[in-house]
């Protein structure tokens, strides 16, 4: 279990790195590992329940692109492809991989505020050096990363629980 974690880990960082320096990243990463979080994932929790939270947050991830290509939509009244224009394939395949990772209340834990701490980040470096194109993956992937390492430490975190999620929010 543990080596699945590091192996996972080392993938995310391949993935940050290549996003942040290339804007690219190769495309076995993906599947890899998708692969790699799945069999984590399965091992760890009840095989159900695992599947119902990916499941769950697969609908999420959906929910949200269909919100984005509505509001692209409307906005310029006419139908838009979101992905390449304003949503690279990377990140929509990344969050693939994410979904496998949480339980659906961490999910959207980790995904509003990877989303804002990106958002943060990249005001800050856009400040410095004009780009336009958000390296949300390899963001994102850091923060996975900060928070595998984190739980792995101290053992604090299960992002496999959604009692973990509850017990944040409780906390705000």
């Amino acid at each position: 279990m543990l080596l699945l974690k590091i192996f996972g880990m080392g993938i995310l960082i391949v993935i940050a790195w290549q996003d942040l320096t290339q804007k690219a990243i190769l495309w076995i990463l993906f599947p890899l590992g998708f692969i790699v979080f799945l069999v984590s994932g399965l091992l760890e929790i009840e095989t159900g329940e695992y599947l119902k939270n990916v499941l769950l947050n697969f609908l999420f991830i959906l929910t949200l692109l269909a919100l984005l290509v509505l509001y692209f939509s409307v906005k310029h009244k006419k139908p838009v492809n979101i992905i390449d224009w304003y949503f690279g394939l990377g990140d929509l395949l990344f969050l693939g991989i994410l979904s496998t990772v949480f339980s659906t209340v961490n999910f959207i834990l980790f995904l509003i505020g990877s989303l804002l701490f990106t958002l943060l980040i990249y005001t800050i470096f856009n400040a410095v050096q004009s780009n336009k194109k958000i390296p949300l993956a390899g963001l994102m992937a850091i923060i996975l990363v900060g928070v595998m390492l984190t739980d792995m430490l101290t053992g604090r975190i299960n992002l496999l629980s959604n009692q973990t999620g509850y017990l944040l929010l409780e906390l705000f």
